[in-house]
């Protein structure tokens, strides 16, 4: 049975994440993390100017760690330890202004992930996403202070 793109992310973010990435203990950790990502000149040289995101404990009790809401520009995350590939992957979904995972969401959160997690774990998501068959991830080059080359 094929995959659609939202079970394609989450399958591939099942295996690969468990392995990567920090993990954060309150809310008030995220915050700091995701205002340091957000002030530096390699975000802004991706996304431009954006507005500051509001965290807010979630209070729905279903399977889902995070939600966010494109419209506030609002994370809601579950009480309790929360993993940074959920802070990433919240993140994508504000910047692209939807909830959906196609590919502006896959592409943003590759980027996100490359830049905040390092090479290795981006690598192997989207090698994972590439076995899914359902997405062809591509990555923007870097800006040119950025690019070694």
């Amino acid at each position: 049975m094929a995959l659609n793109e939202q079970e394609a992310v989450y399958d591939s973010q099942s295996k690969v994440f468990p392995f990567w990435g920090q993990t954060f203990y309150s809310i008030h950790e995220i915050a700091s993390y995701l205002t340091k990502l957000m002030d530096t000149e390699w975000f802004f040289a991706q996304f431009g100017p954006t507005p500051q995101v509001a965290l807010k404990e979630w209070k729905d009790r279903n399977r889902w760690a995070g939600c966010a809401d494109a419209k506030t520009f609002t994370i809601y995350l579950k009480k309790g330890n929360q993993a940074e590939s959920t802070i990433l992957h919240e993140l994508a979904h504000l910047l692209c202004g939807s909830g959906d995972h196609g590919q502006c969401f896959v592409d943003t959160q590759l980027i996100l992930i490359r830049q905040q997690m390092g090479f290795h774990a981006y690598s192997e998501y989207r090698n994972a996403l590439l076995e899914t068959g359902v997405f062809t991830p591509t990555v923007r080059p870097l800006p040119k202070e950025q690019n070694h080359g």
